[in-house]
């Protein structure tokens, strides 16, 4: 990078930095003896990261009980992730809005939210850290902050000039600065020590180097990066379908074919209200999400009719909503779902729920509930009501961690319903117990009866009959 580029960069006193919090993660993660009891008292200091990591943690554990101190998340998740979740959290939240220049930040902030899930997205298929994706996607332009607030209206000027283009932004950094937003990116996480796989990743003008994806070796973290800008695109896109095609094209550099990009635009839906919650941002509500899968499943099928291949991808983004269904249909409706997953070699993820009225009954306040947490599934995925007070979520295409942050989102939805129709007065869920159980290739069932005990055999609780 350019001397004098890189002398302003550090002159900058408005320069994204890390919070003291932060600083001391770091510190004491890079000590020779790691002492998890000293993150977690720093991390104590911060309520708001605190409650994070307490979310991630009971995601991540749904079948050992609450996670309600601190000591126990640190411990649960490790140092590496507990880093990484720091650092994004820390990051997103010190964003702020457009102050002049011509530089559009929220444009900026929503495109490296939707980078940072899709990183996350291809990481759990990949076997990834999550938490080290997500905060890989959302360090990847960093540089265009800096940038933004070192040259003020000069990159205005040149992001205008880009006319919403990743790829023209990047030709006219290199022509006006000797430098792309992504090299600045690396600078700045080189700056804050950050480890050396996290840096590499940044480096997203191109695709990686051969053998560092596709089928003959695991896929790396910069790959992830490199395909979840492409994700991002489709979100971001006024032609979402024409940016399906695109990221398929990025994607296959990188050994995602088109069935993985189509699991990975699922996933995303599913991750965008837990991102908005969990970092106060606005992305997308519920219908324009189901617009974006849409246009990508048409535009799945589209490619799958020229190239004449099986419906594989395609079914990962139906065009029908959400299905809730009978308890005497449920059995059938997971028979079939299992058969496709082994058809198809796909994931399929069952989701049990199990909750405590009070007052008990009436059954109307059950099938509304039914109702609402059927709204939270993403469309495809089905809902039955089991025995008297259980619900069950079939959930096509979800590996066991979309599962588990499927599960609590559930749970945390039913903890929270009240209902005042009933004659006896107002009913609320007093109590709601979760439990999960995903068939792959990993970790196989014989059967959907055996995967539905599982996933019922996790929440603690006798099965519904």
């Amino acid at each position: 990078m350019d001397a004098r580029l890189e002398q302003r960069l550090l002159s900058c006193p408005t320069l994204p930095s890390l919070p003291a919090s932060v600083l001391e993660l770091m510190r004491l993660s890079r000590q020779p003896d790691l002492d998890l009891r000293a993150m977690a008292e720093c991390l104590s200091h911060d309520p708001a990261l605190a409650a994070r990591l307490l979310r991630i943690a009971n995601s991540a554990a749904l079948a050992f009980g609450d996670v309600a101190t601190l000591s126990r998340a640190v411990v649960l998740l490790g140092s590496n992730t507990v880093l990484a979740a720091a650092l994004s959290f820390s990051l997103a939240r010190a964003r702020r809005g457009d102050d002049g220049g011509g530089f559009d930040r929220m444009a900026y902030w929503r495109r490296a939210f939707y980078s940072a899930i899709g990183a996350r997205s291809i990481a759990d298929r990949w076997g990834l850290n999550p938490e080290e994706a997500f905060l890989a996607g959302l360090l990847q332009d960093l540089g265009m902050l800096a940038l933004a607030e070192t040259l003020a209206a000069a990159y205005g000027t040149l992001a205008r000039d880009a006319r919403g283009s990743h790829e023209r932004l990047l030709e006219l950094e290199r022509a006006e600065l000797g430098a792309t937003h992504d090299e600045v990116s690396r600078f700045l996480a080189a700056r804050w020590n950050l480890p050396e796989r996290l840096r590499e990743a940044l480096v997203h003008a191109g695709p990686p180097p051969p053998g560092e994806g596709g089928s003959n070796r695991p896929a790396g973290l910069r790959a992830a990066v490199y395909a979840s800008g492409r994700l991002a695109g489709v979100w971001l896109s006024e032609r979402p379908a024409d940016a399906v095609v695109e990221a398929i094209d990025a994607g296959r550099t990188v050994g995602l074919d088109r069935e993985a990009v189509s699991l990975a635009l699922a996933a995303m839906g599913r991750l965008i209200p837990e991102v908005e919650a969990d970092f106060d941002v606005r992305l997308a509500d519920d219908a324009q999400i189901q617009e974006v899968l849409d246009a990508a499943r048409q535009a799945l099928e589209r490619l799958r009719r020229a190239a004449g291949t099986a419906p594989l991808a395609g079914d990962a983004l139906p065009a029908t909503p959400t299905a809730l269904v009978q308890p005497r249909d449920l059995g059938p409706t997971l028979e079939a779902a299992f058969s496709r997953a082994l058809e198809r070699r796909l994931e399929l993820s069952v989701v049990a729920v199990q909750v405590r009225l009070e007052p008990a009954g009436p059954e109307a306040a059950v099938d509304l509930l039914a109702t609402r947490l059927a709204g939270m599934l993403r469309a495809g995925d089905t809902l039955g009501r089991r025995g008297a007070t259980g619900l069950v979520a079939i959930l096509p295409g979800t590996a066991a961690a979309g599962a588990a942050v499927v599960a609590e989102r559930l749970r945390r939805r039913a903890e929270a319903f009240e209902w005042s129709g009933g004659a006896t007065g107002a009913v609320r869920v007093a109590s709601a117990a979760v439990g999960s159980a995903t068939h792959d290739a990993a970790s196989p069932f014989a059967g959907p009866a055996e995967i539905l005990a599982s996933a019922e055999g996790s929440l603690g609780l006798p099965r519904s009959p």
